[in-house]
């Protein structure tokens, strides 16, 4: 067969060449975030990117029972990408080889991963269509069990993603499950969660205490001040909690959490929703409205019996910050023996820093407890033996169900190019925060 012969394949392959740059380049543009935004305008930009697109479309797959033709259809698009990638003489080994008799078959190979290519593009444009419109509005209910189709979309939605955001959330936290969970996705069921929307108040506390928290550690400082500011009116009733929780459907015994680790999970996520603030605001340079966020969450940690003398040290820097030097001298004076020798070099820059002043963030900076709060937080979060009471449930089937799909997905679709997650992520300080790198 001569280069003539081949030419059906040159032309497929030409096609899905295209069809290969589009999707590289079809989610470019990332977030670069204006400082004078507001943080409605930044969360808007932040979750409009491919990785959430992609994520969406793999809902709506999985909701209409689509999910395992559009990965095996992908897997194969995958292959055939890979494969390209490794010629480096592209057209001509592909001349070469198209003398022989497996033409046809290449051209075969082609045509399906051009197929494979427009179910991951329908995949995506319906996923970025639900994304820069609001909403999942058209897609049937996720969770069979508890929703119908009879049931009022609206409302639907919003359980949906309140149900979403809390499994997303305790993916990340737990200690066992294996499925990555990037935070842009947490980021936009956050987003999209509107814990008024359910029907009964308490609900809504955890919901708006994880929603402080998503976005505490994505650089938004004032959405995560309001959430945790609408916590604090609710009353936390863990009973009420407890009796949700039942309904889960689940292989043997039912979830069940008694309320003394319910209420230490609602201190946790408290903790971690002051925690986050405080964070977000020393890394916009925002020390100031910090140190009340840093304090409380010292108080909440300390209340529910967490020890730690890295504790004092955040009380000697927010004391010292806000002008109460003897206070902070005092909360430094009170981490003794060894202790006290573990963390030599970090109570000296404090003591240094309540002499003589300088720049709280570059002194905070030093003394690298970012991590270490939110670690303590989530391990305290761990240690209620909550998030273990979900391993054999329907919402964890379903929720790991998904993130599968994405991963699936995603993983070919980032290899083509610079997305927009590649090309913008911001540092840990303003808003790329992913807490679990270290727990």
């Amino acid at each position: 067969m001569g280069l003539a012969g081949d030419l059906p394949y040159y032309r497929a392959m030409k096609r899905t060449i295209l069809l290969v740059s589009l999707l590289a380049v079809g989610g470019a543009g990332g977030c670069r975030c204006d400082k004078k935004a507001t943080d409605e305008e930044r969360l808007k930009k932040k979750v409009d990117r491919l990785r959430v697109h992609v994520y969406v479309g793999a809902k709506d797959a999985v909701a209409r029972g689509e999910n395992s033709e559009a990965t095996r259809s992908l897997v194969k698009l995958g292959k055939k990408v890979a494969a390209l990638a490794k010629k480096k003489d592209g057209e001509e080994d592909e001349a070469k080889a198209g003398a022989d008799d497996e033409g046809g078959g290449k051209l075969s190979a082609l045509r399906s991963a051009l197929s494979a290519g427009k179910t991951l593009v329908n995949l995506r444009k319906t996923g970025k269509r639900m994304v820069r419109a609001g909403s999942e509005a058209g897609r049937p209910p996720f969770f069979p069990w508890w929703f119908k189709d009879e049931t009022d979309e609206q409302q639907r939605l919003a359980a949906e993603h309140a149900i979403m955001l809390a499994t997303l959330f305790a993916f990340k936290a737990h200690p066992e499950v294996p499925v990555p969970v990037p935070p842009a996705l947490v980021l936009y069921e956050a987003a999209r969660t509107d814990p008024t929307r359910l029907g009964d108040e308490d609900y809504r506390p955890p919901l708006h205490l994880i929603r402080s928290f998503v976005f505490g550690t994505n650089g938004l400082c004032d959405l995560a001040q309001k959430e945790a500011d609408k916590a604090k009116g609710l009353d936390w009733k863990p009973e009420k909690l407890s009796g949700l929780l039942k309904l889960i459907p689940k292989k043997g015994d039912p979830v069940v959490v008694d309320d003394k680790n319910m209420k230490r999970a609602g201190v946790a996520l408290e903790a971690g929703a002051h925690g986050a603030i405080a964070i977000c605001h020393i890394g916009r340079k925002q020390e100031h409205k910090a140190l009340a966020s840093l304090e409380k969450l010292v108080d909440l940690l300390e209340g529910a019996g967490v020890k730690s003398s890295r504790f004092q040290l955040v009380r000697g820097f927010s004391r010292c910050a806000s002008g109460k030097k003897d206070a902070g001298k005092e909360a430094l004076a009170a981490i003794k023996g060894d202790e006290a020798k573990k963390l030599e070099d970090q109570i000296a820059r404090v003591q240094d820093y309540c002499k003589s002043g300088g720049d709280p963030g570059s002194v905070w900076d030093k003394l690298n407890l970012n991590m270490v709060l939110i670690k303590v937080v989530i391990i305290e979060l761990r240690n209620t033996r909550l998030l273990d009471q979900f391993d054999d449930t329907e919402l964890f089937r379903y929720g790991r169900k998904v993130m599968k799909a994405f991963g699936k997905m995603y993983d070919k679709v980032k290899g083509l190019g610079k997305g927009d997650d590649e090309a913008a992520d911001e540092p840990a300080s303003s808003g790329g925060l992913d807490w679990t790198d270290l727990l």
